[in-house]
């Protein structure tokens, strides 16, 4: 393998999306199967990081349902500097309305320290907040169906067909490898050239010889 343009995707893992065997299937889809698949990618153009905040799961009572074998970068430390997205006041800063305020305050710090561009996560935040971060701290809040479809358009973009409902394998031709995993090109084109091919006009009604 060589790298000729090396970009890295870079995604904060919201610790409570992937408590207990919730999401089992879409998180070994978009942390095992993904990482397996980008290692047998030649050329290997790009890379995808994750970052989960392993600090703070003692203090959440959240025990990490990650493989062994997945490529997690753990983060060990609170953020170094404190982003005040969501402020608390003195009196409610120790009830849990005030925890979870601070909680995210640590999260978004620490995605913006390591250069995220997304934040994985299930909660609801309000429309204006999300816009706001996204154009304040260039972090966009995706749920898991939204961070498949934003990363397979990036994988596009390096030649890597990767798709999360049909991942391709030891195809060499970006082109096959997309049609094949394409669901437009399967479940419409496919059909629509068999009809073509089907009505096509007789060697007579053409005036072939």
């Amino acid at each position: 393998m060589w790298n000729l343009i090396y970009n890295n995707l870079k995604i904060f893992i919201d610790p409570f999306i992937f408590m207990g065997l919730k999401n089992l299937e879409e998180r070994i889809l978009l942390i095992n199967t993904l990482q397996d698949y980008l290692t047998k990618t030649d050329p290997n153009l790009c890379e995808v990081t994750f970052f989960y905040p392993k600090y703070i799961e003692e203090s959440l009572d959240i025990k990490r349902t990650f493989l062994p074998s997945d490529k997690i970068t753990f983060i060990e430390q609170a953020p170094e500097t404190l982003i005040n997205l969501f402020p608390v006041h003195p009196e409610i800063r120790d009830i849990p309305l005030g925890q979870a305020a601070n909680i995210l305050n640590d999260f978004f710090s620490l995605a913006t320290q390591n250069k995220c561009v997304f934040y994985l996560t299930e909660s609801e935040f309000d429309r204006k907040k999300k816009l706001e971060i996204k154009e304040e701290h260039g972090i966009q809040i995706v749920n898991l169906k939204q961070l498949y479809q934003e990363i397979e358009s990036y994988l596009q973009g390096f030649y890597n067909y990767f798709k999360f409902r049909m991942p391709i394998y030891g195809i060499n031709s970006p082109d096959i490898a997309h049609a094949m995993s394409d669901e437009f090109h399967n479940s419409t084109l496919i059909h629509l050239e068999s009809e073509i091919n089907k009505n096509q006009p007789s060697p007579h009604s053409t005036g072939t010889p």
